[in-house]
């Protein structure tokens, strides 16, 4: 793990942050994530002000009674969400230092909506009127398992990675950081599954980076797959409690009934833009062949949607598709599809 310096201005921002902050900011084990309270028993937040809403850790304002449906819909899932943290304990997390999950490689252009690419398959935006604030979707945890594709060159087994995130699905150029949270489902060298949930806020690794630049997984957050999940990545642009900007991630595990939700402090050096969103199902670290995607059942996104700061609502089946292939042999082993709040993701390798 990094060991950050506690002089370091990254630290000394940090902590100003937290005096700024309207809430308690529950420290966790790494500096810069905290968890966040959960609301009181007897806390309306459809009644409650702009100042309350903030006082109770509601950072997302509240949609218009005439918003968009789905806007509405994703603000009561975030508020629901934080109900749910009531009695649970600040999680654990462990950076996985080294993994990350950006896209790296301008995708090669099939055609004007839809690419290929070497580790990610799925469905995104690029680029809008206005920066994009925020991401969500329910998905159920895939079941991987060995595929006829031979294992990772660097690895040598199988993993993938199911996620919601901002930032990282440029093509002109390639993005410096991407913001997610999702769950990594891996086949070993011996046919063992293993999954995981997991965060990151990928930016470059610079002398006061703090770990959660790589995958840095829930330690007390299980998952098992067929397990139903809701996800949600919200980037503010303006500044916040004297930053710029700042990220909220969520997850819960509608199937266990536990969730997670994190304020994410920026690590330094990112550029958190906001000029893209995406619903993914990756090739970890690099992609196809120095790793390799296992036989994954099907990544359904349901109740996909995107916001920009101006409150517009992004419906993937209105955005572009991304599918994973093979550069050495040129398979394409992955198919997508996009629905009305909807991604569907399927491994044809």
């Amino acid at each position: 793990m990094h060991e950050l310096n506690p002089d370091s201005k990254f630290v000394r921002d940090i902590e100003s942050f937290r005096a700024k902050a309207p809430h308690p900011l529950l420290a966790t084990n790494i500096p810069g994530v905290f968890a966040s309270p959960p609301l009181p028993d007897d806390f309306d937040p459809n009644i409650a002000s702009p100042e309350e809403l903030r006082a109770n850790g509601i950072y997302l304002p509240r949609p218009p009674e005439n918003a968009n449906p789905t806007l509405r819909k994703l603000w009561q899932r975030m508020v629901s969400t934080q109900r749910l943290l009531k009695g649970q304990e600040v999680p654990k997390l462990a950076p996985q230092i080294g993994k990350k999950h950006l896209l790296g490689k301008r995708p090669r252009r099939e055609s004007d909506t839809n690419f290929q690419d070497y580790t990610w398959s799925g469905a995104g935006f690029r680029g809008g009127s206005a920066p994009w604030t925020a991401v969500t979707a329910n998905w159920k945890v895939p079941t991987v398992s060995t595929p006829s594709e031979p294992a990772g060159m660097r690895t040598g087994d199988w993993n993938s990675s199911s996620w919601v995130g901002i930032d990282g699905f440029n093509v002109d150029i390639v993005s410096n950081d991407v913001v997610q949270i999702g769950v990594d489902q891996s086949v070993s060298a011996t046919g063992e599954e293993s999954y995981v949930a997991w965060f990151e806020w990928y930016a470059p690794d610079l002398p006061d980076s703090p770990p959660y630049i790589w995958q840095t997984n829930f330690e007390d957050f299980p998952v098992n797959p067929g397990d139903s999940l809701s996800g949600l990545v919200i980037l503010f642009q303006g500044e916040f409690f004297g930053v710029l900007p700042l990220a909220v991630v969520f997850l819960q595990n509608e199937t266990t009934n536990l969730s997670r939700m994190l304020t994410l402090f920026p690590p330094p050096g990112a550029t958190a833009s906001g000029n893209t969103v995406e619903w993914v199902m990756e090739c970890n670290d690099g992609g196809e062949p120095f790793n390799s995607l296992p036989t994954f059942t099907p990544v359904v996104f349901t109740s996909a949607l995107a916001v920009d700061a101006d409150g517009n609502v992004g419906d993937p089946v209105n955005g572009d598709i991304c599918n994973v292939a093979d550069p050495v042999t040129g398979q394409v082993l992955t198919s997508v599809e996009v629905g009305s709040e909807t991604v569907t993701i399927t491994f044809i390798g």
